[in-house]
C-alpha cells in the first residue's frame, strides 16, 4: 500500500477516540468536491508504505486507541486485507476503521474480519446520479450503472455484519440531490442513519 500523508493524533475520525489517520495515495473516483484531493494525488510529496505505518504504530501505539485508514480510496490496493490483518495481529488493542466509497465490495468483504468500523460515502440514490457524480456519463451503456450496483453490494455487506459499526454519509450536492433522493438513500441504508454533509460550512 502507498500512503501520502497522515494525521499523527486526532479525535475527530472515530467516535472521539484518540487515533492516527493515514491517507492512501490514489482513488478510483474523481469527485469534484473531494476534501482530500490535494493530499492524496500530489505526486511531488513523499510516499509512505505499510512498513512506515507499522513502524509508526510500534513507536506510538501505546498513545493510541485506534487507527483510521482513509484516502483516496483504500480498496484500490489488493494487499489491504493483508495489511489490516497484520495490524490487528500486531496491535490487538487498536480499533480499526476504514473509509471507503464502496466501489469494491469483493475486497471490502475480505477486510471486514479485521475492522471495527467502516465509514462509507454514498454519493447518490440512482445509477444515473452515481455516474454524474463520478463523471462516468460518457461510458458505454454496457458499463453504466455498475458503480451503483457495487455500492449496493457494499451497503448490504455492512448492514448484515453485526460485528461492524457502519457509518453512512453523503455530501449534499444541490445539482444532484433532492429531498426525495436523500430519502431513497436513507431507505437503502435502513436502519442506520445518514450523515449529510454540506460543501458550505
Amino acid at each position: 500500500m502507498l500512503f501520502k500523508n497522515f494525521n499523527e493524533l486526532t479525535s475527530e475520525d472515530f467516535n472521539n477516540q484518540v487515533v492516527t489517520t493515514w491517507f492512501v495515495f490514489g482513488c478510483n473516483c474523481n469527485c469534484e468536491y473531494c476534501f482530500n484531493k490535494d493530499r492524496v494525488v500530489n505526486t511531488e510529496s513523499q510516499t509512505l508504505t505499510e512498513k512506515d505505518l507499522i513502524s509508526y504504530l510500534t513507536r506510538n501505539g501505546r498513545f493510541l486507541q485506534g487507527l483510521v485508514i482513509s484516502g483516496g480510496e483504500p480498496t484500490i490496493f489488493p494487499d489491504l486485507p493483508d495489511v489490516l490483518r497484520t495490524i490487528k495481529e500486531s496491535f490487538p488493542n487498536l480499533k480499526l476503521k476504514l473509509f471507503t466509497n464502496g466501489l469494491n465490495p469483493d475486497l471490502l468483504s475480505q477486510c471486514l474480519n479485521y475492522l471495527d468500523s467502516v465509514s462509507m460515502d454514498v454519493k447518490g440514490a440512482t445509477p444515473e446520479d452515481y455516474d454524474r457524480v463520478l463523471g462516468l456519463e460518457s461510458l458505454p451503456n454496457s458499463r453504466k450503472g455498475l458503480a451503483m450496483l457495487n455500492v449496493v453490494k457494499s451497503i448490504r455487506l455492512l448492514i448484515n455484519n453485526n460485528a461492524i459499526e457502519p457509518v453512512f454519509r453523503c455530501v449534499y450536492l444541490p445539482e444532484i440531490h433532492t429531498n426525495d433522493s436523500l430519502k431513497m438513500i436513507k431507505d437503502l441504508i435502513y436502519p442506520y442513519p445518514l450523515d449529510v454533509a454540506s460543501l458550505i460550512g
